[in-house]
């Protein structure tokens, strides 16, 4: 999920939802939910559109229309320079809408090489130029798929799995768990593309989740923490996750927010 996320701070919140759900935006949805009544959220986005301006973006292995995302992003973008009340404008890219498709110039259709870039400074730059407050929020790792990580009820019993001659439980197993090294490897393009847009816009606070996720002393991604998954499906993080980065980076949030409505 890529999506345009601008939380509004009067209260005066008109959520409008393009074609995405909260419990499908990782992060966010936990930005969201730990939020106070009085700071509330519009939230902007489709799913597998990364949030560009002046590219199309086209993956043989989708079969979404790339005029789709051009339409939502332009709508977005639209929608949030617009609104005089929303201050704060943060930003969530997947990886995979960016390493993977290829992307077209919006108006000559020329392919353009660096698209994933130039899409995002673009939005960047009008976000900005509207006056807005821009935060980015980058990929958290992409664990082994959960659903072959969960135990059965019983194999979950130490005891059970001594008469199995099991060691370890399937969530405690090196198959679901990925050193953070071999994160950062997979992500090397990735963090290139969010290194050159911190280079170009010194205002512009990324916000990385993967401290948080990842025991960072250990060189290890788990699946699961003190008896919660982090993951739920796919790559998508799970509620006790999403509640794990509320708590660090809304206060972060906050204080940006604060200084940007004045």
């Amino acid at each position: 999920m890529s999506s345009i996320f601008a939380p509004r701070i009067n209260g005066k919140s008109r959520a409008r939802l393009y074609g995405a759900t909260v419990e499908r935006t990782r992060c966010i949805g936990g930005l969201v939910r730990a939020s106070t009544a009085d700071r509330r959220w519009a939230l902007i986005g489709r799913a597998s559109c990364a949030p560009l301006t002046g590219v199309d973006q086209f993956d043989l292995a989708a079969k979404d229309d790339p005029e789709l995302c051009e339409n939502a992003n332009r709508v977005a973008l639209k929608t949030i320079v617009g609104d005089r009340d929303l201050h704060v404008v943060v930003l969530a890219v997947a990886a995979r809408d960016l390493i993977g498709p290829s992307f077209t110039d919006s108006t000559t259709k020329a392919l353009d090489l660096d698209g994933d870039f130039n899409g995002i400074d673009r939005s960047i730059a009008s976000l900005k130029q509207a006056g807005k407050k821009v935060v980015l929020v980058i990929n958290n790792p992409t664990s082994p798929d959960p659903r072959e990580c969960m135990d059965r009820r019983l194999s979950g019993l130490k005891s059970v799995r001594a008469l199995l001659s099991l060691q370890k439980s399937s969530v405690e197993s090196e198959r679901c768990t990925i050193t953070y090294r071999a994160h950062q490897n997979a992500t090397v393009a990735y963090r290139a593309i969010v290194s050159r847009l911190q280079a170009g816009n010194p205002d512009l606070l990324v916000l990385d989740p993967t401290p948080i996720l990842c025991d960072v002393s250990q060189g290890t991604c788990p699946i699961a923490r003190n008896g919660k998954y982090l993951y739920s499906y796919g790559d998508h993080i799970s509620d006790a996750a999403n509640g794990l980065i509320a708590a660090q980076l809304l206060p972060e949030l906050s204080h940006i927010e604060a200084h940007a409505s004045r």
